[in-house]
């Protein structure tokens, strides 16, 4: 369990009986670890406020009993919090996942205002020159949901950034779709709700997957 800066490099963590890596903290860079062998998650970054970039590049990880990696960005603000403002970035690079019962990546960002004037963040995910092979779940599983609940006609809620999947391999994965990214905006009762992330997904392989390649939504849901 980390809460300070991490920085780990060429290292052999296995044969794990939860997490390989947890860490409450952005300043965190991993890069050509080998990651095997566990009944949980190798990587695990749970964050609720606003940090610096995580970078995860060149690492291996393999036979895990859950997600490979889960990167977590979760907000949560009542009628005490005033307006906030977060940021944080992810980027994975140059990684192999393969062979997880779980899954590849699971990135799930979620922005929650309840009773208040209103928030923003921003936040980009970059996925480049990954190999997602075989792996018994989403090879990649991206959420971003944005709930702006009785604010009143002055909150505003807002999520900003991007999403760069770029030449990856996916291939030999079992799920219902080898790459998932959804985009929700929820708004009851409130000023408004804004999700603007720009999506890139080009030089990609998906092939052999025993389910379909890509699903993309964008669902915005309105209750005035």
């Amino acid at each position: 369990y980390n809460y300070g800066s991490l920085h780990v490099e060429r290292s052999d963590i296995s044969h794990l009986s939860t997490y390989g890596i947890y860490s409450r903290t952005g300043d965190l860079i991993l890069r050509d670890n080998q990651i095997h062998d566990g009944s949980y998650s190798g990587i695990y970054v749970y964050l609720t406020s606003s940090q610096p970039a995580v970078i995860l590049e060149g690492n291996t990880l393999y036979d895990l009993d859950y997600y490979a990696m889960v990167l977590y960005y979760y907000s949560y603000y009542s009628a005490s919090g005033g307006f906030h403002s977060l940021s944080g970035d992810f980027v994975v690079r140059n990684n192999t996942v393969r062979d997880n019962v779980g899954g590849g990546i699971y990135v799930y960002r979620y922005l929650y205002d309840y009773l208040n004037e209103g928030s923003s963040l921003r936040a980009n995910l970059t996925v480049e020159g990954n190999q997602f092979l075989r792996n018994r779940g989403y090879a990649l599983y991206v959420y971003n949901y944005i709930w702006n609940y009785q604010g009143g006609a002055g909150a505003n809620s807002s999520f900003d950034g991007s999403i760069s999947v770029r030449g990856n391999r996916f291939e030999g994965n079992s799920a219902y779709y080898a790459v998932y990214l959804r985009n929700r905006v929820a708004m009851s009762f409130s000023g408004g709700a804004r999700v603007d992330v720009d999506v890139y997904f080009n030089q990609n392989t998906i092939v052999n997957n025993s389910g379909s390649g890509v699903y993309l939504d964008f669902v915005n849901t309105v209750d005035h």
